[in-house]
């Protein structure tokens, strides 16, 4: 991929200059795709604070893409929600993300009393560690979504709610052995976390159902009554 530049503003740098409090309830930006052909990708955002992932579906991996996307979660969160998901958001430096005013305006940026109020910073190049909680669940993602397996054009919404319900479900260590989907109803409360969950088809699975494997893809598509996705290899 080819990395995009940014402003001295939203350097890495200056994000390590904000308050502890806003770069520990920040949200973290990536992009898992498929094969170098496909053309959709999956849109990553994660909730250091409980550890909560999204992974919506981007029918076109660029940037125009990236911020309808998260245009359309800023629409589906109740807005209380919101407010406290975005204060902080941390990106890499994917050509998707180029367009930083543009995607900064996303998570509500404001200029007051004529300064910007950041809330969207990159990292250093070439340094994935510096959004290290997104990182680690992209390799939960990929134990379903093995590279190389599947083409992600022929992935569809329900298929995302699918790899997202296990990956939320999977207790953390880290979460005194609670899953993200509990913490992030404990954070939000039962009523926002529900309504976030309801719009993209997440759902709390039991321990007893979890699986981080691709297989899990066959026996959804098979219970909705779909064929399922073509195995590349």
């Amino acid at each position: 991929r080819r990395s995009t530049s940014h402003s001295r503003k939203r350097s890495h740098d200056e994000f390590e200059k904000l308050p502890g409090e806003l770069r520990a309830a920040r949200t973290e930006f990536d992009s898992v795709v498929g094969r170098g052909v496909d053309r959709k990708a999956v849109l990553t955002l994660y909730d250091l604070p409980t550890h909560f992932q999204l992974g919506p579906l981007v029918p076109a991996h660029d940037c125009g893409g990236v911020k309808r996307a998260i245009g359309d979660v800023r629409e589906a969160m109740p807005e209380r929600m919101f407010d406290r998901w975005m204060r902080t958001a941390l990106t890499d430096n994917g050509d998707e993300f180029s367009d930083e005013d543009g995607i900064g305006l996303l998570p509500g940026e404001s200029v007051e009393g004529g300064g910007l109020e950041v809330r969207l910073c990159y990292c250093d190049p070439r340094q994935s560690q510096q959004k290290g909680g997104c990182e680690k669940n992209h390799t939960e993602m990929r134990q379903i979504l093995e590279k190389g397996m599947f083409s992600f054009d022929e992935l569809a919404p329900a298929d995302m709610a699918v790899v997202m319900s296990h990956v939320n479900s999977n207790p953390r260590a880290s979460l005194g052995g609670r899953s993200p989907i509990e913490v992030l109803r404990f954070v939000y409360g039962d009523e926002d976390a529900q309504a976030l969950l309801d719009v993209f088809g997440v759902r709390e699975v039991g321990r007893d159902e979890l699986t981080l494997r691709p297989g899990i893809l066959d026996a959804e598509r098979a219970r909705r009554g779909e064929p399922p996705p073509t195995r590349l290899r």
